[in-house]
């Protein structure tokens, strides 16, 4: 199964993206979310995962920094 992070800092669209991808919960698991590049970053660090969903027009920075 894949382990799948959501970084955005839109409750909504984090909301949104999970409906949309609960189709696929049988191959893919969302084990992360954070809604800014900081807690986005200690995410990243301490959780395993394979695919990120992220924002890259993220409240305190871009996503790609």
């Amino acid at each position: 199964m894949l382990k799948a992070l959501i970084i955005d800092d839109e409750h909504l669209a984090r909301q949104n993206l999970k409906a949309l991808l609960h189709q696929f919960s049988n191959i893919l698991e969302i084990v992360g979310e954070a809604n800014s590049v900081e807690s986005g970053t200690i995410l990243i660090e301490e959780t395993d995962f394979d695919l990120v969903f992220l924002d890259i027009n993220l409240s305190d920075g871009s996503g790609f920094n």
